[in-house]
């Protein structure tokens, strides 16, 4: 059945990828990249509105979720990880979907391997406005100067669960169902600290400016009108760089647009549209 979903694991380079799976395998494939510093776990709504329309494949990014870890971790790292997934699973060409920190992996693939994306799905994509922040810069310098503190952060606050307090309070997570917060959270638990601080290190340090007048697949952006600020800059500039983008900004949309329950409605219905 089309909405049966499926938890996996393959073996790139002697190490296991987890992915869930959904959908008929004669429907089109659609990928899913998610977010940072969740899991694929993330899009359990999405992929059961779309099953019925996409084979649906959503990994777990090396050292995320249930996959194994890598020395390395970073755009580039994850974007040859994905490269070899498709070839795992035999896609030739794909419908590819990222949010935050999954649309910049995705942007990137996209631009290394044109050949393999039909279209281009992104749910605001870090772009350059974040390295440039003050705050950005401070952090990057924590991270670089006192590698293990931020470690012992993250440890910290998963033994007392303070990561999921914050996401069951702080308003913008409200639109979020708790049940879906709490199945992240479980799944997400088992990121590898390295993985997050490594993969932070890397949003707040990339300049994707330049490669973004070069992805030539026709690309959806959906973004919620509340976004973080530096985001909204982001796909301004997307708006005047990417060349072949259709925009669609969702009214009182925040940053939890593809996973809140008002926006998720909307969020499969354009990509629907998109795709068809």
């Amino acid at each position: 059945m089309p909405h049966v979903i499926r938890s996996k694991l393959c073996l790139i380079d002697s190490k296991r990828l987890h992915y869930l799976e959904s959908g008929l395998s004669s429907s089109p494939p659609l990928v899913l990249i998610h977010a940072w510093p969740a899991c694929c776990h993330m899009y359990l709504p999405l992929i059961k509105k779309l099953s019925k329309k996409f084979h649906l494949y959503a990994p777990d990014l090396p050292g995320f979720g249930s996959s194994d870890p890598v020395t390395h971790y970073g755009y580039d790292s994850s974007v040859n990880t994905l490269s070899q997934f498709l070839n795992s699973q035999q896609l030739s060409r794909v419908y590819l979907c990222g949010v935050s920190l999954g649309a910049a992996v995705s942007l990137k693939f996209t631009h290394k391997y044109p050949h393999q994306v039909i279209k281009l799905i992104l749910n605001s994509p870090p772009i350059y406005s974040l390295k440039y922040q003050s705050r950005s810069r401070l952090i990057r310098s924590l991270i670089s100067r006192f590698p293990q503190l931020p470690i012992a952060l993250i440890n910290f606050s998963l033994k007392h669960d303070l990561v999921l307090s914050f996401y069951h309070y702080l308003p913008r997570y409200r639109q979020i169902d708790k049940k879906l917060i709490n199945r992240i959270y479980h799944r997400a638990s088992r990121n590898l600290p390295d993985a997050i601080i490594q993969t932070l290190y890397e949003i707040l340090n990339q300049d994707l400016r330049p490669l973004v007048p070069q992805v030539k697949p026709a690309t959806l952006l959906l973004l919620g009108d509340h976004d973080y600020p530096e985001l909204l800059t982001d796909a301004e500039f997307l708006k005047q760089n990417l060349p072949a983008l259709k925009f669609i900004s969702l009214p009182d949309s925040n940053h939890t647009l593809s996973v809140s329950r008002h926006g998720i409605e909307l969020f499969a219905q354009n990509i629907i549209e998109f795709l068809s």
